[in-house]
């Protein structure tokens, strides 16, 4: 059983790929921290363009070491850009011709990589599936979304997790201008369960997938077997999940109030008996509840302060891997890291 919770573990929302002065971002290096940590941030990477930036540990904040570094050449002759955590040594930036000599040297080091934005770096899926070691990609990333709608790779993330399940998904903003249009800062992040505010413990969270990204939704309970998922989150309109393939299915709350009228009308009935064999609404203290046993299980959806709160499902995909994708009403979305139903 898959579980990841807030009750007992410290929330700590973190940004894991920013740029400073130190490169060619806009903020000093400590402007950099100081922004992140004034709008709720306890966790900051600096990850400069082949320099690692580094910094008195600042007060109120933990600052992790890092470097993005473009490797080698992909398929399509574009070179990798890779994320480097907990790397205070530059002799790793030798490699940089190499991506898997790269990685190989992060990891001997003691650090993390992660594969930044695919989609705008135009990766195949071979490139990602011949390198190994590495934690996780970019599932989001601010700066891409703003300046050429490239910022999400969810498509290169299904891809490599039908093959290898256990690759993360990790928001990132990659900010560079900060508060200058187009703003591409809070956009994106991670938010991690540790022990205690410190690097080895944010690092620890990270390494075991301890977190989940996001653009704004907040999932504060996510319970999940190979047929069983519970989630509770902050209002949200729009609940998916998926896996290989076509398996998995998305409900969004337009989809429950059209299902709900037509099973109450009995021509509308009919017109959705090859979905659904029940639906059920009532009002509890939680707010609506609403159950629906369908050819994908049975959902159990409660509906207040406007949004979905909370989401079950008890059913059977079949699959390798499930992963949960929320959405609000801005669009915004939330995704867990994969689960592993084998």
């Amino acid at each position: 059983m898959y579980h990841l919770s807030t009750d007992k573990l410290i929330e700590a929302k973190a940004m894991l790929h920013s740029h400073s002065t130190a490169s060619d971002g806009r903020l000093q290096p400590i402007k950099v921290i100081e922004y992140y940590r004034s709008n709720g941030f306890k966790i900051v990477s600096l990850t400069d363009h082949g320099k690692i930036t580094k910094l008195d540990q600042p007060q109120n904040c933990i600052f992790i070491p890092g470097v993005e570094v473009s490797a080698g050449r992909s398929k399509l002759g574009e070179p990798y850009h890779i994320v480097a955590l907990m790397i205070e040594d530059e002799s790793i930036l030798e490699a940089k011709d190499n991506p898997q000599e790269l990685i190989d040297r992060i990891s001997s080091s003691g650090g993390l990589s992660f594969i930044a934005h695919p989609h705008w770096s135009n990766l195949v899926y071979e490139d990602l599936a011949e390198l190994k070691g590495y934690i996780g990609i970019e599932v989001y990333n601010t700066g891409c979304e703003v300046e050429v709608s490239k910022g999400f790779s969810t498509t290169y993330w299904d891809n490599i997790l039908s093959n290898n399940p256990r690759i993360l998904g990790l928001a990132v903003d990659d900010a560079h201008r900060y508060t200058t249009p187009p703003i591409d800062s809070l956009g994106g992040w991670v938010t991690l369960l540790i022990d205690e505010e410190s690097c080895d413990s944010a690092i620890d969270a990270l390494k075991h997938g301890r977190f989940y990204s996001s653009m704004g939704p907040e999932i504060k309970l996510l319970e999940a077997s190979d047929n069983s998922i519970d989630i509770v989150s902050s209002p949200v309109e729009k609940v998916s999940i998926i896996s290989v393939n076509g398996k998995g299915f998305s409900l969004a709350i337009p989809d429950l109030r059209l299902l709900i009228r037509l099973w109450k009308d009995k021509e509308g009935r009919r017109s959705i008996e090859n979905i659904v064999s029940s639906i059920d609404v009532d009002v509890g203290r939680e707010g609506e509840v609403i159950m629906v046993e369908s050819r994908y299980g049975k959902i159990r959806f409660i509906i207040a302060s406007g949004g979905i709160t909370s989401f079950s499902w008890r059913g059977r995909l079949g699959s390798k891997y499930i992963r949960i994708e929320v959405m609000d009403y801005n669009g915004r979305r939330a995704w867990s890291n994969p689960i592993p139903t084998y």
